[in-house]
């Protein structure tokens, strides 16, 4: 985006681009001021998160479906990006959530009325939903709750990391060379404690630009279980993660570690 366009609203594929790559420090700029694109590319990550269930294989949906229950049970509320989905967007999740049932409907049965016994084992092998796991779809989908203006500012969250069960074969790696978004308090506080995770896992923390004291860059070469620590690290300390990629806090049953190499960046923001 060019210094001169910065307060125009960006293109929407612009933003659709943004959502896979969330590295546009001028486009993050933008956004913390204009509700519009900001609920515009809330929509294109909802859309993308629902079209990454589809394409998902729909042998093990029962056993996902009810782990993701049990999780949001235990968390209370919905993740960071679907506690800022505008109320509108609701019924689109509805009707999305219809699709993925019946795409998965349709590639389930025509096999399993191959053979009886195929049936049987199915059946046998299907998890029990007890009703204390069984969500609404109003539930589900949050129509009740009063969501508020969202923004990148004021984000108030109780560190508590959260917790959930995935099988290894749905675990994922983290990316040689990945970057996230933290909300910090204090921008001189945030950098020290940069440089004492940099020196206790013994790597050099390479500053990227100024610090123009509402924001900075760092990038901390570590391997893939290190960046999983500091990411616990942060969270403990009361910073506020706002990009979806690994490394999560309190999230690493979700990934397979090979002790790799990860270049791994923090672009630090001041939550005013």
């Amino acid at each position: 985006m060019d210094v001169a366009n910065r307060n125009q609203c960006p293109s929407e594929e612009n933003l659709s681009l943004f959502i896979d790559d969330p590295t546009d420090f001028e486009i993050l700029e933008h956004l913390e001021n204009c509700p519009k694109c900001r609920e515009m590319v809330e929509e294109y990550s909802l859309v993308n998160e629902l079209v990454g269930e589809i394409s998902r294989p729909a042998a093990d949906f029962g056993e996902r479906l009810l782990q993701n229950l049990r999780q949001r049970r235990q968390r209370g509320k919905f993740s960071l990006f679907m506690d800022r989905i505008r109320p509108a967007l609701h019924w689109s999740a509805a009707a999305a959530l219809v699709v993925l049932v019946g795409i998965t409907a349709v590639r389930f049965f025509p096999s399993a009325s191959n053979s009886q016994a195929e049936v049987a084992t199915v059946t046998q092998n299907a998890p029990l939903i007890q009703p204390g796991d069984v969500y609404s779809l109003k539930d589900l989908t949050k129509l009740q709750g009063d969501i508020s203006n969202v923004a990148l500012r004021n984000v108030s969250v109780t560190p508590s990391l959260p917790t959930r069960t995935v099988s290894v074969r749905n675990q994922e790696t983290i990316p040689a060379n990945t970057e996230q978004i933290w909300l910090v308090n204090n921008m001189d506080e945030a950098i020290a404690t940069v440089e004492q995770i940099a020196k206790a896992t013994s790597c050099q923390a390479i500053w990227r630009g100024g610090n123009n004291g509402n924001s900075a860059v760092v990038t901390l070469p570590v391997t893939d279980v290190q960046s999983q620590g500091i990411a616990d690290s942060l969270y403990a300390k009361h910073w506020h993660l706002v990009s979806p990629q690994l490394p999560q806090p309190g999230q690493a049953d979700a990934v397979a570690f090979g002790n790799s190499k990860v270049n791994y960046t923090l672009r630090l923001l001041v939550n005013e």
